[in-house]
This record gives C-alpha cells, sequence and structure tokens, in this order.
C-alpha cells in the first residue's frame, strides 16, 4: 500500500469526529465522490462506536492502495480484542457488518493473537 496517512488512535467521541473529518479530506484530496465520502464516514464512525464499547482504544489508519486495476481508498482500523464484564461477545466477534458492507465496496476482519485488523475498501472513480 502506498500515500499512507498519519495513523490516529481512537478513544472517545470526540476521536472519531477527528477521524470522520480526517477521511472527508484525505478522501477529497484522493477523488471520492461527495456521496462516496459520506458512505465511508458512516461506516467508519458506525464501527468505531462500536467498538468503544468494547475496546479501550483504535489505531485508525488511512492509505490509497493503487496496486489493483482500479485504486482502492482504504481504512484500517486495529484493536486488541477483549471479554467484556457481562459475557457478551468481544471486539470483532460482536462486530455487525451487514450494515457497513452495504456502504463500502469491501469490508473484512482479520484476527491475530487476541488483535483484531478491520479493514473497510473504497474503489476510487476513475
Amino acid at each position: 500500500m502506498a500515500d499512507v496517512f498519519r495513523p490516529m488512535t481512537v478513544r472517545s467521541e470526540h476521536d472519531v469526529v477527528v477521524l470522520r473529518q480526517r477521511i472527508r479530506e484525505a478522501g477529497r484530496a484522493t477523488g471520492l465522490t461527495l456521496t462516496q465520502q459520506a458512505k465511508l464516514t458512516t461506516a467508519v464512525s458506525t464501527i468505531t462506536r462500536r467498538l468503544l464499547l468494547r475496546c479501550s482504544q483504535i489505531m485508525c489508519g488511512i492509505a490509497m492502495d493503487e496496486q489493483n486495476q482500479s485504486p482502492m481508498f482504504v481504512v484500517e482500523c486495529r484493536f486488541t480484542e477483549q471479554t467484556p464484564a457481562d459475557g457478551a461477545q468481544a471486539g470483532a466477534h460482536a462486530l455487525e457488518l451487514h450494515d457497513v458492507q452495504a456502504l463500502v465496496d469491501e469490508a473484512s476482519v482479520a484476527r491475530a493473537s487476541g488483535e483484531a485488523l478491520l479493514i473497510l475498501r473504497m474503489r476510487i472513480a476513475a
């Protein structure tokens, strides 16, 4: 992946708002349409708010993936999965991606050693 934008740590609602602004700015600079920017920021804020209920912090990064035929705008959210005291499903296991998947071109979660990586991808229109 090339053109990586400065990552940020999300710990609060204020951080979610700042992340949304960064995604809009980066999306505008890389050619996402206004509709794509709105969909992506909605998807990211929805997921990060859900994750903050289960995790103390989320490390989010924004990047451009130009290795495929059509370039992709990528948002990655890395977090440590924790088992909630109430016994509910933790972190990525509790994520309901179906509503978010309707907003982006690709959404996936990878897990390894108690950490999870959520990746959201949006195709950049030519």
